[in-house]
C-alpha cells in the first residue's frame, strides 16, 4: 500500500469514527426510552389531568365571582382579582407539581436502581453522566409540557366567557410569562433535588421529602397573608401596604428641578386635604377629590340664556311660577335668543365657555378659617397654572359625537404655551409618565355606560346643574329649583343613557392627570385615623419616621430569609394591583411586601382665623425614592445557580455510587 493510499484510509476512517461519535452523541436512547417510559405511566396522567382541572376551576370561579360592574368595564377589577387568583393558584399548583416531579423522580431513578435496571444501564455502552443527564432532560421536557399547557390553556378559555372572563383571562395572559418562567426555575430546582435524594432514599422517602416541600410552598404563601393581617393595626406596616403599588412602577428623575416639581405636586400641602377639629389640624385625604375640589366648568353664557329664558317665559305665562315643559317652549319659540341652551334642548349639545381650576390657599370647617402660607408653588395650584396656560380658550363642547379616538396622544400638546419653568417641569413628568404607560388619558366621556353613583364626576349631571345653580341671578334661583330635578332627567335620558364626550385633549388630559395624582397623594401621605398625623415638632415627627423604618427592616428580613415568599414575588412578576385609583387592600394583602416608597418629614405652616402662623409637622412619601427587597432578575438567577450546583454533586454521586 502506497503512502498515499494510507493516508487515504486514514482519513476515510476517521471521518467515520467521527460520525459514528456525531450519530451517537445525538441518538439520545436513553432520552426517548426515559420520556416513553413515562408517558405510559398512569400516573402521569392523572396528576396531570388532576392539576389542569384544579387550574381550570379556580380561573372559571374568579371570572364569574368578580363584582359587577355597570360600565361593563373589568380590567381595573381584573387586576385586583389577579392577586387572589395567583395566590390560591400558586399554593394548589406548587404543592401537586412537588408530588408530581417525586413521582416521576421515583420512577426514573430509585425504581430503576431497586429492581436493577440502572445496573443494566450501567453496562451497555453509555457513560453515567450522559445516561442520568438524558433522564434529566426527558423529566424537563415533560414537566414543562406539563406547566405549559396547564398554566396557559386555562386562561385562554377564560377569553371566551364574556366580559368578565375576558378582562380575567387578559390580566392572567399579562403575567403568565412570570408563572411559566417561574415554574420551569422551579422545575429544575425540584426535579434535581429529587433525583439527587433518589440516589439515596427510598421512594417513600423522596416523595415524603417532595411532598414536604410542596406543603411548605403553601405554609410559605400563607406567611405574607397572615404577617401583614397581623400589622394592619400597625400604623407604620399599614402604611408601607399603601405605597407598595407605586413602588412597583417608579417614576424617577435625576434632575434637581423635575424632583422639586415632582414632589411639590404630590405635596399635601398644595392639596384641599386639611381638616381643623377640636384646636387641631388633621389631614382628611380619604375622601374622594370630586369635580368642586379641582375647579368647575365656566357656565356663564348657559346661566345667562337660563335667565333670560326664565323670565322670558314668566312674562309669557302670565304667572309668578313656571315649569319645566313652559321654560323648554320658551327656549324652541326663541332659539336665536338662547343660543347656548337651544343647543342643549334641541341637539344635546352642552357648551360651556371653558374650565376654571380652582385654586387652594385656605379651608373654611365651621366658624374656622384656615389660611395656609406655604401652598402657592404645591399641588392643585401649579396645577392649575399648568392646564391655564395649556388650554386654548375655545369652548368645551359636550356631546354625543364619538370622538375618532378616545386615547390621547401627549406628544400632540402645543408644549410651547407654557410660559413659566414650573409648568414645563410638570410637562416633562407627564410626559415621562406617559412613555413609560403610567399615564394613559383618554377623552372623558361615557359611552352609553353612564352609573347613576358617579356623582362626583366632572359631567354627572348634578355637577353640572349645580354649576348653573351658582351662576344664576337671585331672582331665578328659586324658578330653577322648580325644575332642576328635571333638567337632571334631561342631560341624564338625552345624554348620559346615550352616549357623551367631551373631545377636548387639555381638559381630559389635566382632570385624568389630577385625578391620578390625588390617588398617588392619598397612598403616599401618612395619615392616622386615631388622632392627629400632624406634629407640633420635628422631634416628634422624626420619632414616627424611626418606627416606619423599623417596619422597613422587618419586611426585609422576611424578604431575603423566606423562600417561599420569593417564589410568590416570581410567580406573580411582583403583580401591583392598579397606579390609578382602583386600589384593593385584601388582594393586596396576600403578596409579599416587596417594595414600597422611602418616608420623609414635610412641615405645612398655617393661621387659623387671627391666630398667630403655627407649623406643624407631617410624615409623606418621597416618591422618587421607591425601594425594591428582592430582583425578579437576581433571584431567577439565583435560584438557576443553586440548581446548578446541586447537578454537579448530582452527577458526582452518580460516577461513583454503587448500583448493586
Amino acid at each position: 500500500m502506497t503512502h498515499n493510499e494510507a493516508t487515504k484510509t486514514t482519513s476515510i476512517k476517521k471521518k467515520s469514527d467521527l460520525k459514528k461519535k456525531i450519530s451517537s452523541f445525538f441518538s439520545i436512547k436513553m432520552l426517548r426510552y426515559t420520556l416513553i417510559k413515562m408517558l405510559k405511566s398512569p400516573s402521569t396522567y392523572v396528576m396531570f389531568v388532576l392539576t389542569f382541572a384544579v387550574g381550570l376551576i379556580i380561573t372559571i370561579s374568579m371570572s364569574t365571582s368578580m363584582m359587577d360592574n355597570p360600565s361593563g368595564e373589568y380590567s381595573e377589577i381584573a387586576k385586583s382579582t389577579f392577586n387572589i387568583y395567583a395566590w390560591i393558584w400558586y399554593m394548589l399548583y406548587f404543592g401537586l407539581t412537588s408530588m408530581f416531579i417525586g413521582f416521576k423522580a421515583v420512577q426514573l431513578v430509585r425504581d430503576e436502581i431497586d429492581d436493577g435496571t440502572l445496573l443494566i444501564f450501567s453496562s451497555i455502552p453509555i457513560s453515567r453522566t450522559r445516561m442520568i443527564i438524558e433522564k434529566w432532560l426527558a423529566l424537563q421536557f415533560l414537566c414543562l409540557i406539563y406547566s405549559v399547557i396547564i398554566l396557559l390553556v386555562p386562561p385562554l378559555i377564560s377569553l371566551g366567557m364574556g366580559p368578565k372572563g375576558l378582562a380575567l383571562g387578559k390580566a392572567i395572559l399579562s403575567k403568565v410569562n412570570f408563572m411559566i418562567l417561574t415554574s420551569f426555575i422551579l422545575q429544575l430546582f425540584l426535579t434535581t433535588i429529587g433525583i439527587l435524594i433518589s440516589l439515596g432514599l427510598n421512594a417513600k422517602g423522596v416523595i415524603g421529602i417532595l411532598f414536604t416541600i410542596g406543603f411548605l410552598t403553601v405554609i410559605g404563601a400563607m406567611i405574607p397573608f397572615i404577617y401583614n393581617s397581623t400589622k394592619l393595626s400597625d400604623k407604620s406596616s399599614a402604611y408601607l401596604m399603601k405605597t407598595t403599588d407605586l413602588a412597583k412602577s417608579p417614576v424617577k428623575f435625576n434632575d434637581s428641578e423635575l424632583i422639586k416639581t415632582y414632589h411639590n405636586m404630590l405635596d399635601p400641602v398644595g392639596w384641599p386635604t386639611w381638616n381643623y377639629y377640636n384646636n387641631k389640624l388633621l389631614l382628611n385625604i380619604n375622601s374622594n377629590l370630586d369635580s368642586q375640589t379641582v375647579g368647575s366648568f365656566n357656565v356663564t353664557s348657559l346661566a345667562n340664556n337660563i335667565n333670560a329664558a326664565i323670565q322670558s317665559a314668566i312674562a309669557t305665562a302670565g304667572t309668578p311660577t313656571i315649569n319645566w315643559e313652559q321654560f323648554v317652549a320658551e327656549v324652541k319659540k326663541n332659539p336665536t335668543n338662547y343660543p347656548n341652551l337651544a343647543k342643549l334642548i334641541n341637539n344635546y349639545v352642552l357648551e360651556f365657555d371653558g374650565y376654571n381650576p380652582k385654586s387652594f390657599t385656605e379651608t373654611e370647617i365651621g366658624i374656622d378659617k384656615v389660611q395656609f402660607f406655604n401652598n402657592t408653588d404645591k399641588g392643585i395650584n401649579i396645577l392649575g397654572q399648568f392646564y391655564q396656560e395649556l388650554a386654548s380658550g375655545n369652548p368645551l363642547i359636550v356631546s354625543s359625537t364619538k370622538p375618532s379616538s378616545a386615547k390621547i396622544n401627549l406628544n400632540e400638546l402645543d408644549e410651547s404655551k407654557l410660559t413659566t419653568n414650573t409648568s414645563k417641569q410638570i410637562y416633562k413628568i407627564m410626559k415621562t409618565m406617559y412613555d413609560k404607560g403610567v399615564f394613559s388619558p383618554t377623552i372623558i366621556g361615557y359611552d352609553n355606560k353612564y352609573s347613576f353613583g358617579r356623582y362626583g364626576d366632572l359631567l354627572s349631571p348634578n355637577v353640572i346643574a349645580g354649576s348653573i345653580n351658582e351662576n344664576l341671578s337671585a331672582d331665578s334661583h328659586k324658578h330653577f329649583n322648580d325644575f332642576r330635578d328635571n333638567l337632571i332627567n334631561f342631560l341624564t335620558n338625552n345624554l348620559y343613557l346615550q352616549n357623551v364626550y367631551l373631545d377636548d385633549p387639555v381638559m381630559s388630559i389635566y382632570y385624568q392627570f389630577v385625578s391620578q395624582m390625588y390617588y398617588w397623594l392619598n397612598q403616599g401621605a401618612y395619615s392616622r385615623s386615631s388622632d392627629s398625623s400632624i406634629f407640633d415638632d420635628n422631634t416628634k415627627a422624626t420619632s414616627e419616621l424611626q418606627s416606619i423604618t423599623n417596619a422597613q427592616t422587618e419586611y426585609k428580613l422576611m424578604a431575603y430569609l423566606n423562600i417561599w415568599q420569593q417564589w410568590v414575588i416570581m410567580w406573580t412578576g411582583d403583580a401591583r394591583a392598579s397606579l390609578t385609583g382602583q386600589d384593593n387592600i385584601v388582594s393586596s394583602m396576600l403578596l409579599p411586601l416587596n417594595n414600597y416608597l422611602e418616608a420623609k418629614v414635610n412641615n405645612v405652616e398655617y393661621k387659623v382665623n387671627s391666630n398667630a402662623t403655627q407649623k406643624g409637622y407631617f410624615l409623606m412619601a418621597d416618591f422618587n425614592k421607591p425601594v425594591t427587597l428582592t430582583s425578579l432578575t437576581g433571584m431567577y438567577a439565583g435560584y438557576l445557580l443553586v440548581t446548578g450546583g446541586l447537578a454537579a454533586i448530582t452527577l458526582w454521586w452518580i460516577t461513583r455510587k454503587d448500583f448493586v
